[in-house]
């Protein structure tokens, strides 16, 4: 079992939960990447701890782009605590720390 950290977007925000990400998740691996695809959606990012069985589903080690997820030692953070990443502006420099 290996522990990543993700960047989760959604493609929207919950109706039901105060700044809680809703929709179609898409995972990255870099930061940049993910505040870059939430400003397009119009949401945020959080930071989570995701638990994988490599030997299952290698092909879970890479996000979308092909990046490989950082690993970590476990217990890095509980992903419920991790504040989600909305403000735009930082968002955005996030998003051109990338190119």
């Amino acid at each position: 079992m290996a522990v990543f950290i993700k960047y989760q977007v959604g493609t929207c925000w919950s109706s039901v939960e105060e700044h809680k990400l809703a929709g179609c998740f898409t995972y990255f691996a870099n930061i940049c990447d993910a505040a870059e695809y939430a400003l397009e959606m119009g949401t945020g990012v959080q930071p989570m701890e995701v638990y994988v069985d490599l030997n299952l589903f290698p092909e879970l080690a890479f996000d979308i782009k092909g990046n490989r997820f950082k690993r970590v030692n476990k217990n890095w953070g509980d992903h419920d605590c991790q504040p989600v990443i909305r403000h735009e502006e930082v968002l955005r420099l996030l998003a051109v720390a990338s190119v």
